[in-house]
């Protein structure tokens, strides 16, 4: 389900240190057309986001060792080039998550997440406007 309308394959930046579904979600987005890198956990997020490409999306689970979710958002927050891109909150703990941080995401998706959900989701913060 690729975002209609983008000149190139859309990309993702895949974070969450469950390995087992960081690969799976790895291999549905590329078999649906799009750019994967990935991180596990908000540290290296933040590596892979300085050594750029910027992605045109990102996808980020909240409990993580090193950095979690809220504090790689924090962290983004601070670098301009990085809060344009649209972030999807995906975990089992988002209802956590506080109000601030719900305004700076794209939208909060409970585990498990319908593969179906996670794609339209995911590609409607690629198409909508920041």
């Amino acid at each position: 389900m690729l975002p209609r309308g983008q000149p190139a394959s859309p990309s993702v930046l895949l974070v969450d240190d469950n390995v087992d579904l960081l690969e799976g979600l790895q291999e549905v987005f590329e078999g649906e057309g799009w750019r994967v890198r990935t991180a596990c956990n908000g540290r290296d997020a933040l590596d892979v986001l300085h050594q750029g490409p910027v992605p045109d999306v990102i996808v980020l689970d909240l409990m993580m060792p090193v950095m979690a979710g809220p504090e790689f958002l924090a962290a983004r927050r601070g670098v301009e080039q990085l809060r344009a891109i649209p972030v999807v909150v995906v975990s089992a703990a988002a209802e956590e998550l506080g109000v601030a941080v719900r305004s700076d995401v794209h939208a909060v998706l409970l585990k498990p997440v319908p593969i179906p959900t996670m794609l339209k989701v995911v590609a409607d913060a690629v198409l909508e406007p920041a």
